[in-house]
């Protein structure tokens, strides 16, 4: 199932337009997940991780001797990101399902990494198979029965550019058997508990104004809707499922909005590391600073040998003539437009005088270069 727009990354999930690669878009779930603390998942890793040790222990034992004891305690603690993964992919699969109900498509066999798999759903535990696969069916289709959905669409992909955020919905449908708001917006959802950010989740779908129909750009008005609902699919209802009417009103939304700040305030947020702070020179100027305390995009690369080179500073680098920097081995042509920004950003600039720069990186007998060094050195705690 691919999904229009969508891009999966090691820091979350995104949305980016087909027609603009620079107009990326936050999840609507990444934002809620984000956002939320669950000072549980802590205790819930070291659970599943104590679990995986006593029913796998001879697999352990095998690692620990195999590969070292790296290597099984890497085992050991992956459990709860493999648990979580297994969830994340039977929740793909679902939708798949789903989506081939909805198109009267064939059903995709159970990928064959799930079948056979048990599942923590909230402390229940679900083992993946035909049978499970049986009641996700049985209490769709029963749904279909007694509401007799006209669908309108399925696993789209809703954007609200001026907000700034995108979303997968599950589907639009109109019920023709409700009394009253008879096109709903509907998200799927199989675990035994419902989030209780389902709400905020859905008031953020039905605020978006369009949808992206293909990979093209080919985009729709977002439709409107009379309500939103969860289709709670589960065994333990007698019909095998429950349509959950959602509130999505303007205190959800408001919900929403407060968790899509606090992610961009996490996003804006400066690094921890902070700004090393210098002590005056002897006639109370502020020295510049250290080149390995320097983090200027394009300069990075060229900081180790610099540093080699005897270079520990933005004053030291300033001493030095433009064209002279390619002197130094190991830095290439654009060395000195790269060192040049860094210098700009500090408020400096390379020397107009005509220095051997060579013979005072080798010999360290310039003078001006000599002074320098001495301050960075003492800096730096270099002897």
């Amino acid at each position: 199932m691919t999904v229009v727009g969508r891009f999966d990354r090691p820091d979350g999930r995104w949305y980016i337009d087909p027609l603009d690669s620079e107009r990326v878009y936050e999840s609507v779930t990444a934002a809620l997940s984000a956002a939320s603390g669950k000072p549980w998942l802590t205790a819930w890793a070291a659970k599943l991780a104590a679990q995986y040790t006593v029913e796998h222990l001879d697999e352990v034992q095998a690692v620990l001797a195999g590969t070292g004891r790296d290597a099984a305690i890497d085992l050991i603690k992956g459990a709860a990101r493999r648990s979580r993964d297994r969830k994340a992919d039977v929740g793909g699969y679902v939708h798949e399902v789903i989506e081939a109900l909805i198109l009267d498509a064939s059903i995709p066999s159970i990928p064959e990494h799930l079948d056979g798999q048990a599942v923590d759903y909230d402390g229940e535990t679900i083992t993946i198979g035909q049978t499970w696969l049986d009641t996700i069916i049985d209490g769709f289709l029963n749904f279909v029965v007694d509401h007799q959905p006209e669908f309108e669409m399925a696993e789209a992909t809703v954007v609200n550019p001026q907000a700034g955020y995108a979303g997968t919905l599950d589907m639009i449908a109109v019920l023709p058997r409700l009394v009253t708001g008879t096109r709903v917006m509907i998200d799927t959802k199989t675990g035994a508990t419902l989030d209780k950010r389902m709400s905020a989740q859905m008031a953020a779908y039905r605020r978006c104004t369009e949808v992206w129909l293909d990979d093209l750009g080919n985009r729709a008005p977002m439709p409107r809707v009379d309500r939103a609902a969860v289709l709670h699919l589960r065994p333990s209802y007698g019909r095998g499922y429950k349509l959950l009417d959602q509130p999505a009103d303007e205190q959800a939304y408001a919900w929403f909005e407060y968790h899509l700040q606090v992610l961009r305030g996490e996003e804006r947020a400066p690094k921890p590391t902070g700004r090393p702070l210098y002590p005056a020179r002897a006639d109370g100027t502020q020295p510049a600073p250290l080149i390995e305390d320097i983090d200027v995009e394009g300069f990075n690369p060229y900081r180790k040998k610099l540093i080699a080179a005897g270079v520990l500073s933005l004053d030291a680098l300033a001493a030095m003539r433009k064209g002279d920097v390619t002197l130094i081995k190991g830095l290439g042509a654009k060395a000195p437009d790269h060192c040049e920004a860094a210098l700009r950003r500090y408020g400096l600039a390379f020397t107009e005088d005509v220095l051997d720069v060579e013979e005072a990186l080798v010999l360290d007998v310039e003078e001006a270069l000599d002074a320098v060094r001495t301050e960075d050195q003492a800096r730096a705690g270099v002897a």
